[in-house]
């Protein structure tokens, strides 16, 4: 070529999906011992019929066609916000959201509203390694938290507290975590919230797959904080609890002041998310609580079949041989329940002890 690559892009390190993805191409796998493919977050089961349904009914509207606000349709944000609110028992607003073309974009421009080359933002080990290669094409320096398996894959925030600079922007986690799965405890989500409002800095949470928690319930009370929005910023996904990862279509919440910087920088790449992903969003906060809580517990019950297999099968002291079923027997038995493979990462989270599970897999590039 006579023209020059950005290094900055060129550098960064290739996704490793399509990468794994190339390891079966032209492969066969034969029904009685089926794939079982733990690579990327695709939920093993369609959208329901109600919600294909909707889109089918309206996508001939015009309007379906066009653009929408940069910040996204108003009826999906404050939707979302009510949603927030209810499940955190706090206060969300409208104005504190912006719909993205998934929660992959809401980081990107949540970091570049954040920060800027040579400022450093700091990434729990292992991170996801879409945060990582942002990072690196924006010049923003990683700082990794060490991972701490005597912690469950817990990140300590007296280690983080330790590598805050002058050039600290942000610390990032993801709870329930990709790609360990650990869910972290409100009292630690409560002192990471604590020392980044001490510091100046921000907080970004993502709750991609907050929708999979084994418990039902909120997992942390961060949004029920005075002024939270000095502080906190909150990444999701609509697209493993309703199956649309195709459709791109996820969220940022933040302060009003930051949603407008983030508004900025959407125009520039997108303009908006999808007008037809919004849609589909919009349908399932108002329609689909029953579908999502049942799959919740469907995510539940993969774990429980995991776990079953994978633990020691109790032995016998008799004649030292399992005096149960085996844990492959078990395991086989619950393979025609499953529609792909396990669990979610939050399903994981009990032992925190799994890189990846199931679908949704936490170790998907596309939220």
């Amino acid at each position: 070529m006579s023209y020059r690559l950005n290094p900055s892009l060129h550098d960064v390190a290739e996704p490793p999906i399509a990468e794994a993805q190339g390891w079966i191409r032209g492969r066969v796998f034969p029904p009685e011992k089926p794939l079982i493919d733990v690579a990327q977050a695709v939920p093993g089961y369609p959208p329901p019929a109600a919600l294909t349904g909707h889109l089918a009914s309206v996508i001939g509207r015009p309007e379906m066609a066009r653009y929408t606000e940069i910040e996204g349709v108003p009826a999906l944000r404050a939707s979302l916000a009510a949603h927030m609110s209810g499940f955190y028992d706090a206060k969300v607003t409208p104005g504190e959201v912006a719909i993205t073309a998934g929660c992959n974009q809401g980081f990107c421009l949540a970091m570049m509203a954040l920060a800027g080359a040579g400022d450093e933002v700091i990434l729990p080990l292992p991170y996801y390694f879409n945060h990582r290669m942002w990072l690196d094409m924006l010049g923003i320096a990683t700082v990794a938290l060490p991972f701490r398996p005597d912690r469950g894959g817990v990140p300590d925030p007296r280690e983080a507290a330790e590598r805050i600079t002058a050039r600290t922007r942000a610390i990032v986690l993801i709870s329930p975590n990709n790609p360990t799965g650990a869910v972290y405890p409100p009292a630690v989500l409560a002192e990471f919230f604590a020392l980044a409002r001490a510091r100046g800095i921000a907080l970004v949470i993502d709750e991609t797959y907050k929708d999979f928690l084994a418990e039902a319930g909120a997992p942390h009370r961060l949004f029920a904080e005075p002024g939270w929005h000095d502080t906190l910023i909150q990444l999701y996904s609509f697209s493993k609890v309703y199956c649309l990862t195709g459709y791109r279509v996820g969220s940022v919440i933040a302060a009003p002041a930051l949603i407008a910087e983030v508004a900025k920088a959407m125009d520039c790449v997108a303009i908006c998310a999808a007008r037809i992903g919004q849609e589909a969003a919009l349908y399932g906060l108002g329609h689909l609580a029953a579908w999502r809580e049942d799959n919740r517990i469907l995510m539940r019950g993969r774990v429980a079949a995991f776990t079953s297999w994978s633990a020691p099968a109790p032995i016998s002291p008799i004649c030292a041989t399992p005096s149960a079923p085996s844990p492959r027997a078990r395991w086989r038995s619950a393979l025609p329940k499953m529609r792909t493979c396990c669990a979610c990462p939050a399903a994981c989270s009990a032992t925190a002890r799994r890189t990846t599970c199931a679908s949704p897999s936490p170790t998907s590039p596309p939220r």
